[in-house]
């Protein structure tokens, strides 16, 4: 008796890919705001992600957000944020140009906090714990490839408790590229 194995393959979205991008990240609340008002233009987001199925990636990502607000000659202000979370990422569709997903993604935060007030400085290293949504779409180059632009935008929820600042939360915008390491 003879079987017969019949299988369908598809490349797309399967396989490790590299997904690095500019990042823009502006505080959220007002504790982290009075401290840090500005936004970011100084970060940067990178993912390693492996395709489980067709739709659904698993991987790592970190963010690294550097904010800087000089008050006044004797008031500075710095934080610097690297969130790198274990992340899950579903995408809607697999094929076409505009691919659009959303992830989620928990960790843990690496917090480098400075403050110099009147020569006085205080300066803390710390990690707390990280969350991260996202959504935003893949611009591919062609219907079948899975090389492309990423846009997208994210919520980072940083816990901290740190002189009255509660929490080191960020809204942030990305643009990047996404490159399939397993079709180099």
């Amino acid at each position: 008796m003879k079987a017969i194995i019949i299988t369908k393959s598809s490349t797309a979205q399967k396989g490790l890919e590299l997904n690095f991008g500019y990042n823009i990240a502006t505080p959220v609340g007002s504790s982290f705001r009075s401290y840090i008002s500005k936004t970011t233009f100084g970060s940067f987001q990178g993912s390693f992600l492996f395709g489980v199925t067709n739709r659904l990636k698993l991987g790592v990502q970190a963010t690294y957000a550097d904010y800087h607000e000089k008050r006044s000659t004797t008031i500075d202000h710095k934080v610097k944020t690297v969130p790198l979370v274990a992340k899950g990422e579903y995408s809607f569709s697999s094929k076409g140009v505009i691919r659009p997903y959303v992830g989620a993604g928990i960790g843990i935060n690496f917090i480098n906090y400075h403050r110099f007030v009147a020569n006085v400085e205080k300066h803390v290293n710390t990690t707390k714990s990280a969350f991260t949504g996202d959504a935003g779409f893949l611009i591919a180059f062609s219907k079948t490839s899975d090389f492309g632009v990423r846009l997208g935008t994210s919520f980072n929820l940083l816990p901290y408790s740190e002189e009255g600042v509660k929490h080191l939360n960020s809204f942030n915008v990305q643009a990047g590229v996404s490159i399939p390491l397993s079709k180099l």
